[in-house]
């Protein structure tokens, strides 16, 4: 799962310089559910690019309540 997450933060981050854009998007359920992942996610997007892209997650659906 690391490795997974790690790649793809590393190939939004070249996405990302390509574009010069300095924040991405991450949508999904299974981030929404998985605080682990986002911050996998999040902190290789900040390793491979050196602080100055940040990794962006939406939530697309409403938790239920308890």
């Amino acid at each position: 799962l690391v490795t997974m997450l790690n790649n793809i933060g590393s190939i939004s981050m070249m996405c990302a310089r390509s574009e010069n854009v300095d924040r991405i998007l991450f949508s999904g359920s299974f981030l929404r559910i998985n605080d682990l992942s986002m911050r996998i996610l999040a902190y290789a997007m900040d390793y491979w690019s050196d602080g100055k892209i940040k990794a962006i997650f939406l939530e697309h659906e409403v938790k239920p309540l308890d």
